[in-house]
């Protein structure tokens, strides 16, 4: 008879762990990926200065031509790319409809020659009350390429966080609806990928129960902890949950819910 028990998350923690410590590398990889890289790069990405954002292929493709005045030239030193090149901020006012605006653009080049002198006359594009400056290159610091870190950490560790995850789906629905049954068990060994760590300790049961047809079924389960090496010898009975969909997938019944 199939029942609809609670689960506490901390019996399907426990088979999590089971399966330390690939598992836990997973868990770790996207808790880092999700949780610290993505924000910390979507922060560097949200202050970026606004004319860094502008779409510079769409106000160019788009936009119209005018005439501004550059008011100053400032070269930002501490960014270096290649040894040589230095971004360099351009500022220039213009009008637009009879109302005079001010903006800016980042540009990459050599810092021993500026692009344009204070004073300078140039040729712009607005868009939207955007502007770029023609036949200039805009430079940006490339902060979405970061977005690779996270990405990377994520497909390391999503691979790892399914090998805990798989067993904890089927554990959950053994635990939820299963059937309870009587298994005999033919082995006990303990198991664990660091032998040297107590919480990657368990026991692997080896069982056979009867079926519905009177068929013998043979199964094993991993069992969290090591209580049962203290409590059971072989050929002792044990509970197990039988899935009421397919009598060969079982578990053993943990203590919580005997």
């Amino acid at each position: 008879m199939t029942e609809n028990r609670p689960v506490p998350f901390k019996l399907l923690f426990a088979i999590f762990k089971t399966k330390y410590p690939f598992s836990g590398i997973g868990l770790v990889f996207i808790t880092l990926s999700i949780f610290i890289f993505i924000p910390v790069i979507a922060f560097f990405n949200s202050i970026k200065d606004a004319y860094e954002k502008y779409d510079y292929e769409k106000i160019v493709r788009q936009g119209k031509d005018l005439k501004a005045i550059v008011t100053s030239v400032q070269t930002q030193n501490n960014v270096t790319v290649n040894n040589v090149y230095h971004p360099q901020i351009i500022d220039y006012a213009f009008s637009d409809n009879e109302q005079t605006k001010n903006d800016k653009f980042k540009t990459l080049t050599n810092a021993e020659k500026l692009v344009l002198q204070i004073g300078d006359t140039i040729n712009i594009k607005t868009y939207n009350g955007e502007s770029v400056i023609e036949n200039l290159e805009p430079f940006s610091f490339p902060i979405n390429r970061f977005y690779i870190l996270p990405l990377i950490f994520l497909l390391i560790g999503i691979p790892f966080f399914l090998i805990g995850l798989f067993p904890v789906l089927k554990h959950y629905r053994l635990y939820k609806n299963g059937i309870r049954k009587e298994a005999t068990i033919i082995s006990l060994t303990t198991t664990g990928i660091l032998p040297v760590v107590s919480m990657t300790q368990n026991v692997l049961v080896n069982y056979f129960y009867v079926g519905q047809y009177g068929n013998k079924i043979l199964d094993k389960s991993i069992s969290s902890g090591l209580y049962l090496m203290t409590e059971k010898k072989v050929q002792d009975k044990i509970d197990i949950f039988v899935s009421s969909k397919d009598e060969s997938i079982s578990c053993i019944v943990p203590k919580a819910l005997l």
